[in-house]
């Protein structure tokens, strides 16, 4: 069954979104997070939706601020606001009632999800009662260099594309000191299961 609804990020935004339930009730979820130019109801999202609740699993998605039908002028995207977002619906998705939680990220929402697993986690750690722990991240062409490739070419100086590798490193040591990856060509190879005990 699925479910059109909305939610307030952290800064008022109305952001659209669709819950997908199997017929048997749960508390697992996994939240999926689009890409750069793309929206809730990607073809990536529907294939992993039909897959995910045929074996149990709820899914979330959302339209990204200035993405699909959530509000926002899509010129005024950052990362941050993208983060604060999926912040947001994980705090949605808790006071729903779900405690077993995964987050999903495609392209730019790969970035997104690295940086808001690590807020997540950092919250879990002094909140464990409140906040569950996040159980899978999983990550599909994640992009993790974009501030780096644009700003040396648009201003031909790297230092704050450097500063955005900087975040991502320490949000993937943060997320989880023997998550297995590396970076190849600006892609990420390799993803772990935050806590796989919980899923």
């Amino acid at each position: 069954m699925e479910q059109l609804l909305s939610f307030q990020d952290r800064l008022g935004h109305r952001i659209a979104a669709v819950l997908a339930t199997p017929d048997r009730p749960t508390d697992r979820v996994a939240l999926l997070c689009h890409g750069f130019l793309s929206h809730k109801n990607s073809s990536s999202n529907l294939a992993l939706t039909q897959r995910l609740t045929s074996r149990g699993v709820a899914t979330f998605r959302f339209d990204c601020f200035g993405h699909g039908d959530s509000e926002g002028p899509f010129a005024k995207l950052t990362t941050t606001t993208g983060v604060g977002q999926t912040g947001s619906a994980l705090d949605y998705l808790v006071n729903r009632g779900y405690r077993r939680l995964a987050l999903v990220g495609s392209s730019f929402g790969g970035l997104l999800s690295i940086l808001a697993t690590a807020e997540w986690m950092t919250r879990h750690r002094s909140q464990p009662d409140s906040v569950p722990p996040l159980a899978c991240l999983a990550l599909k062409c994640p992009v993790v260099n974009v501030a780096r490739s644009w700003l040396k070419k648009l201003f031909e100086s790297p230092v704050i594309g450097e500063a955005v590798m900087h975040s991502v490193d320490a949000a993937l040591r943060e997320i989880h000191p023997k998550l297995d990856y590396a970076r190849k060509e600006g892609a990420l190879l390799g993803f772990g299961a935050v806590n796989q005990a919980q899923w």
